[in-house]
């Protein structure tokens, strides 16, 4: 079982790079700051040995941890209570709304961002900017200082960068405005990961963009 060095939750870590500190504003659509959220956790359980990932399905590993944890057991509970194991996929499109709404409402809670309005006449992603500068600004900071030399990468920077770049949100990154050097550490840090959290990462990816597509044309699951 591999763990990560941060003591913030995955899911609170993805959401801050997200969002600008001082608007608020996300820098990805609502699909990706959704999946990514949700894609966060599920990948720090597969990373943590609770879950597994077998021919796209998630499932449950044996791996348990002592200490309490809401979101984690939240998942664990619901992925146990399936008669059969669902994709990777279903399950983000399943969990992606509450996990969103569980992360900014504890990190309104805790003071580090507030909740802002949607934009012109009320339409749009709700903003969050940042309550205390220096907690909301710490993930992205670490993050880009363990991107900018692989060499110091743990767990925890390696797989917040993968599910950035699984849901799109490459970008949002910016190493010294070097994208020579975001590659550089996002290739190291898929190097880190394991072979589950790369089949969470691959479906991570397919819900990301069936999700983005006109609801016409959306894939769904066989088993959703």
């Amino acid at each position: 079982m591999r763990t990560r060095t941060l003591q913030e939750p995955l899911t609170d870590q993805v959401f801050l790079v997200l969002h600008d500190t001082f608007t608020g504003r996300p820098s990805v659509g609502p699909v990706a700051l959704r999946c990514g959220v949700v894609g966060a956790l599920l990948a720090d359980l597969v990373l943590a040995g609770r879950l597994r990932v077998t021919d796209g399905r998630l499932g449950l590993a044996h791996a348990r941890r002592e200490e309490p944890d809401p979101d984690a057991d939240y998942v664990l509970a619901a992925v146990a209570a399936q008669p059969r194991e669902h994709t990777v996929a279903a399950w983000v499109g399943a969990l992606a709304d509450h996990f969103l709404d569980t992360v900014s409402s504890r990190l309104v809670a805790a003071g580090i961002v507030a909740r802002g309005g949607r934009g012109l006449l009320g339409r749009g992603t709700p903003r969050f900017p940042a309550v205390d500068l220096l907690a909301s600004a710490r993930p992205r900071v670490h993050l880009e200082h363990k991107l900018r030399r692989p060499g110091d990468l743990d767990d925890g920077a390696a797989v917040c960068a993968a599910v950035l770049v699984a849901v799109g949100a490459e970008r949002s990154l910016d190493v010294d405005g070097d994208r020579a050097a975001v590659r550089a550490g996002i290739a190291a840090a898929h190097d880190r990961l394991p072979p589950d959290v790369h089949r969470l990462l691959t479906g991570l990816e397919v819900a990301t963009a069936a999700h983005s597509l006109p609801p016409s044309l959306r894939l769904r699951p066989s088993d959703a």
